[in-house]
């Protein structure tokens, strides 16, 4: 059985620390691929040449960047420094 869209949306381990304590390491979170809209949200986007999940919030040519383990601090950026690969359809916790 298929669940969702093959095309269009995939699977992915959290591999660090940083979206603790809602998505620890090891948790997944199916990722929307046709949905690379530049929108406030939950999202895989590419910084740098790095990809990760992060929370993104957008005002005007700057976007905030940040994950919700409150060791690691909020980041700041230009919106032509990073790409939304793909926005966060269901995320699925691991305790």
């Amino acid at each position: 059985m298929i669940i969702g869209n093959p095309v269009t949306e995939g699977l992915v381990e959290i591999q660090n620390d940083t979206m603790q304590p809602t998505l620890p390491a090891g948790s997944l979170v199916v990722l929307n691929y046709a949905d690379t809209s530049e929108r406030d949200g939950l999202a895989m986007i590419e910084q740098a040449g790095q990809r990760k999940i992060a929370r993104i919030s957008f005002n005007g040519d700057q976007v905030t960047v940040w994950g919700d383990n409150t060791a690691y601090p909020s980041k700041q950026c230009q919106r032509g420094d990073l790409a939304v690969i793909a926005h966060v359809l269901r995320q699925y916790a691991i305790l």
